[in-house]
């Protein structure tokens, strides 16, 4: 009897714990999908990181979510079937630097002459377009419309400069997701066009950080002969 006891207490250890092996998290959305995995992390009225069985994580509005269950995995639905539509999750907005593709940057900067252009201030905007290979490399074609004031000793004169440049920008993600440092830098060659104005080569670096699509950095320009520095503040699409 005593046996016979110590076996049926076994087979229901062995039963429990085959059940917690084979149980799984069950994600009901109020849209209609359901999408079987492991939660990972929760924040009440916030949201829910869910990773499925191909190793995909998803972060789910919790305002999107109808309920969590402990369910077993038999008849759990397949990755072939998520992928066919069956289960439809959810994702945040990456931000621009996750993105590969064709990629867009419209920029305004302010940037002040040192040295012999001490005098000189240039309000610009800048507009470039390229190919994102990576979360990490960035390489494209711009332009940058800018309005160059002199002003010195009473005399003052207002210009239209425009260096047309190949960027390059590479971008080194940090642990906060949608966050980056960057570095950029253009290179080509621009004018004045005002009666008289000179041209030359243009080069500018950028050192900054990148949250969403947005990205602010500090610049440094070499112009015309002319040494600057500035601040650029950029949006990404």
């Amino acid at each position: 009897m005593k046996r016979l006891v110590t076996i049926t207490a076994m087979m229901l250890l062995i039963a429990t714990f085959a059940f917690t092996i084979a149980a799984q998290d069950v994600l009901y959305l109020k849209n209609g999908s359901v999408i079987r995995g492991t939660v990972l992390e929760q924040s009440p009225d916030k949201d829910l990181k869910f990773q499925t069985y191909d190793g995909s994580i998803y972060v789910y509005p919790m305002a999107d979510v109808e309920r969590i269950t402990k369910e077993s995995t038999q008849g759990s639905a397949t990755i072939a079937e998520a992928a066919s539509g069956a289960i439809k999750p959810l994702t945040l907005q990456q931000s621009s630097y996750e993105r590969k593709g064709i990629r867009f940057n419209l920029e305004l900067a302010w940037q002040i002459g040192v040295g012999a252009a001490a005098h000189t201030d240039d309000f610009m905007l800048a507009l470039s377009m390229g190919w994102r290979f990576n979360p990490y490399i960035y390489v494209g074609l711009g332009l940058s419309p800018t309005l160059r004031w002199y002003a010195y000793k009473g005399y003052s004169k207002v210009s239209f400069v425009l260096p047309m440049y190949v960027e390059a920008r590479a971008s080194l993600p940090l642990k906060n997701k949608g966050t980056a440092l960057f570095l950029d830098t253009r290179n080509g060659w621009g004018g004045d066009f005002s009666k008289g104005g000179d041209a030359g080569f243009y080069n500018r670096e950028t050192i900054g950080a990148m949250a969403g699509n947005s990205s602010f950095g500090i610049t440094y320009t070499y112009f015309m002969k002319g040494h600057f520095i500035g601040l650029a503040y950029g949006w990404n699409f």
